[in-house]
């Protein structure tokens, strides 16, 4: 799952997520500074949601297979 926002909303978009996240799913936070998994994670323990990764990145990158087998990435 996609969370695109800024990281001062992450509770209210977490809130509004958890209760239908289960155990295996990844949450991947895009335009995180770091630490905004922490507070993620930290927010889904308290709401009994174990074993959903939480990941960040603050990139991504058009890519695309070649014939060769080889990734173009822009």
């Amino acid at each position: 799952i996609f969370v695109c926002t800024t990281t001062n909303d992450y509770p209210d978009v977490v809130a509004q997520i958890g209760p239908y996240l289960s155990p295996g799913q990844e949450v991947i936070l895009f335009s995180s500074k770091f630490g905004g998994s922490l507070l993620v994670d930290h927010q889904l323990q308290r709401m009994r949601r174990p074993g959903v990764r939480v990941v960040e990145t603050d990139a991504l990158f058009a890519c695309r297979l070649q014939s060769d087998g080889s990734i173009w990435v822009r």
